[in-house]
């Protein structure tokens, strides 16, 4: 994390980044490649809302957040469209 804080210079522009970085452990967070993606992306969007230059191990309870939010996202859809 403190290597992506330093700045670094691309032509004559100097550029500095953040990073948010979402972690999944094999077997405990998934046993497949897919599963193990998916259970870090959701740990990186937890590291985003958590502010910049962050990191998160996935848990099952940011799974839980993920499904309910999607849940609530296609109520709202289908409310709306009728």
């Amino acid at each position: 994390m403190a290597g992506f804080r330093l700045p670094f210079t691309v032509g004559s522009q100097i550029l500095q980044i953040s990073s948010s970085i979402g972690i999944s452990i094999s077997p405990d967070d998934g046993k497949s490649r897919d599963a193990l993606l998916k259970n870090a992306d959701i740990a990186m969007y937890h590291a985003k809302e958590t502010g910049i230059n962050n990191y998160q191990f996935f848990n099952t309870d940011m799974n839980i957040k993920a499904v309910r939010l999607v849940i609530l996202e296609n109520s709202l859809r289908q409310t709306l469209q009728k």
